[in-house]
């Protein structure tokens, strides 16, 4: 069904936006579906500004869609695409695209919905996304684009700034991978208990999740998310080799392709309509 939608769509250039709770992620795809152009803005209060020249600079687009689960940001930046003559369209949950629990449907993010097409698309057989992001969100898909599950808990940024926050004498840190697991250093302390506690966390709940979801058939674990787009980053590098057991692929790309391809069964039912 999906195949035979998108076949009738005209070829067009589009503008992919991803909202999230830290930034904003954007990529414009030309008529043969090659990503021209990417952008990432940090949501801080100069992120119109920024979005601003982002949308000067970018080729013509014929159109823009939004997966968002942010709405504060998200109606101001639809705004600002009116203002720059894009016409541009929140993506909704398409049942035919991804298959949720009917008591969920309503309460499924966007993102959520993204990786499950994303993982369909890109991985054979079962999968399990780790979206590291502002949250950590773990969630079980099967290949039929159905999404059977997922857990979500704080990421590294959030973990660090509620120990800051939650009590009167432990610092603000940038949390990078610790030299040592027992520490002496009141920040190096910090980043040795979020940096391990992360690592311990996502491989926890991958391991009940293939035992409690799959029962044991094979499994492919994909991890995406902001922490996961900068190539020389140690602390990517430091999560590849402690995660290496648990991580079969670092695919920084996986929720936004998912929402391309939202985008294009989207466009195709507005056209046909």
């Amino acid at each position: 069904m999906i195949q035979s939608i998108l076949s009738h769509l005209l070829l067009s250039s589009l503008l992919v936006l991803d909202v999230g709770n830290s930034d904003i992620v954007g990529a414009r795809y030309d008529d043969q579906e090659q990503v021209t152009h990417t952008f990432r803005i940090p949501e801080h209060d100069d992120w119109q500004d920024v979005l601003e020249k982002e949308l000067a600079s970018l080729p013509s687009v014929d159109a823009a869609y939004v997966g968002s689960v942010n709405r504060k940001v998200c109606i101001p930046l639809m705004e600002r695409l009116t203002q720059h003559h894009i016409t541009a369209q929140l993506l909704v949950h398409d049942t035919a695209l991804v298959q949720t629990d009917p008591r969920a449907a309503k309460q499924v993010g966007a993102d959520l919905l993204a990786n499950a097409c994303a993982a369909a698309e890109k991985y054979e057989g079962n999968t399990i996304v780790v979206d590291a992001g502002t949250a950590l969100t773990v969630q079980a898909n099967d290949p039929k684009r159905r999404l059977l599950g997922v857990s979500i808990c704080p990421g590294l940024s959030m973990t660090a700034e509620a120990l800051h926050r939650q009590t009167d004498g432990l610092p603000m840190v940038t949390i990078a991978r610790p030299k040592e697991c027992a520490a002496n250093d009141t920040e190096e302390c910090i980043c040795s208990g979020v940096y391990y506690g992360f690592v311990g966390t996502i491989d926890r709940i991958v391991t009940q999740m293939k035992r409690e979801v799959f029962g044991g058939e094979p499994v492919t674990v994909i991890m995406t998310g902001g922490i996961t787009t900068a190539k020389n980053n140690p602390l990517l590098q430091g999560l590849q080799e402690d995660l290496d057991g648990t991580i079969d692929y670092f695919d920084p790309e996986l929720t936004l392709s998912g929402f391309y391809r939202m985008a294009k069964v989207q466009q195709a039912k507005t056209t046909t309509e």
